[in-house]
């Protein structure tokens, strides 16, 4: 069925899939690190970065899904409100890095983050007044463009210089750290910064020579280029999640991990299928207004019942740290552990099952311990004996739990909380 579809524009469909798969990560990323950290300023500083890249590759995705060219000056100008932001922002996660690896900024530092926020803010102005950027074109078929002005060449030196000392001043973080850990987590953050500061800028603001020759090679490109940046965001938040919480490292990966399955690989298998089906219903001159809604649920709720069951699955094929049977363990600790609570309504539903059971004028049924002549007035005399006590006080309660556990009545040793564990397992 694809043999009959263009190459180029499958392509272009894959790269505004991964686009918008992008901007949705950066803004779930986001969401979590405002809702988590709040007082580690590492954090604080890499929810900026996560900002600037929603805004990026949002504008960027909605630009290449429009028609108009009012429509993608104004989603331009909005894609260029996170490419002016993101030097500065990297300033203040690298500032943020050196201070945590005990190297506080004696003014310089801070100073050369103001500065760049405040040439930010200059560019943003000029965004606004219209001159940063050149009128829209679409020459030669390709994605619609700015063209370049005198104010955008300073721009980009700019963003290249302060790209530049933002991975110096996360290289600085790495040779003050010691521990191997902390080593290969700055790692990451500097490599994720520098594949985020080349993979986010528009490079046919330079030229667009080499796009109009090999359209195809430079799509193929550009798909590259947007994975790479989507892995290295995955990489940096994974990074980031050590700074400033008091967690073991398998609870630390263990909720990025569902997050990131719940939010972003959702929400991009989901965008996946309905560019795939749209591209397919197009070709046909199909209607797929319909079909976009009903694609949506069924995707949703197939992949948060899946990724409900295979969870622990996922979480001891990928968390697992060697511990093996004490992993499993932890996994399933909450579901062993009861309260006094649990106990009392566990108890009440044995009784409620027992009594169903047991009751005369039932069905006939297969003869079991319920139609022995003692059994009845037995089960009735626990039942009214259990029930006096449950609505006693607290300390009567416990006195029962106490004495159940010894074993000191026969008729409770049954019910011990050892034994409804047990059974309950």
């Amino acid at each position: 069925m694809f043999g009959f579809i263009e190459i180029e524009q499958i392509l272009r469909a894959l790269n505004q899939i991964f686009e918008a798969g992008i901007a949705i990560t950066a803004l779930s990323l986001f969401i979590r690190s405002l809702s988590f950290r709040l007082t580690d300023r590492v954090s604080r500083s890499f929810s900026v970065v996560l900002a600037c890249m929603a805004v990026i590759f949002s504008g960027e995705a909605i630009a290449g899904a429009l028609s108009g060219i009012a429509s993608f000056s104004f989603w331009l100008d909005f894609q260029w409100v996170g490419i002016i932001f993101l030097p500065a922002a990297f300033q203040h996660l690298s500032d943020a890095l050196l201070e945590t690896t005990g190297r506080p900024s004696r003014g310089r530092r801070r100073m050369v983050v103001a500065l760049s926020y405040l040439v930010s803010v200059i560019s943003f102005g000029l965004l606004l007044a219209g001159v940063l950027l050149g009128p829209v074109t679409t020459a030669g078929n390709l994605y619609p463009h700015p063209t370049s002005t005198i104010y955008s060449g300073i721009f980009t030196v700019y963003y290249l210089v302060s790209g530049l000392f933002a991975s110096f001043g996360i290289w600085r973080a790495y040779k003050r750290t010691k521990l191997r850990v902390s080593r290969r987590r700055i790692t990451y953050l500097l490599v994720g910064a520098i594949f985020l500061l080349i993979g986010a800028y528009p490079y046919m603001l330079l030229g667009s020579s080499f796009a109009q020759q090999l359209s195809w090679l430079f799509i193929t490109l550009v798909i590259f280029g947007n994975l790479g940046v989507f892995l290295c965001l995955l990489l940096m938040a994974y990074a980031v999640a050590f700074f400033g919480v008091p967690w073991p490292d398998r609870i630390v990966r263990s909720r990025l991990l569902k997050w990131v399955l719940r939010g972003p690989i959702t929400v991009f298998v989901m965008l996946f299928l309905i560019t795939i089906t749209n591209e397919i219903l197009r070709y046909y001159d199909t209607p797929y207004i319909v079909v976009v809604p009903i694609i949506s649920v069924i995707t949703i709720l197939l992949a948060e019942h899946s990724i409900t069951v295979l969870f622990p699955v996922i979480e001891r094929w990928l968390l697992n740290t060697g511990d093996g049977d004490h992993y499993y363990l932890l996994q399933r600790l909450s579901e062993r552990l009861i309260s006094s609570g649990d106990l009392k309504q566990f108890l009440e539903a044995i009784l409620c099952a027992t009594s169903s059971r047991c009751r005369p004028g039932l069905s006939p049924r297969p003869r079991t311990a319920c139609g022995n002549w003692w059994f009845q007035p037995m089960t009735w005399m626990f039942m009214t004996w259990l029930r006096s006590r449950m609505r006693s006080s607290n300390k009567s309660r416990t006195a029962i739990l106490s004495a159940c556990s010894s074993g000191e009545s026969s008729g409770c040793t049954r019910w011990s909380p050892s034994l409804l564990m047990r059974s309950s397992a």
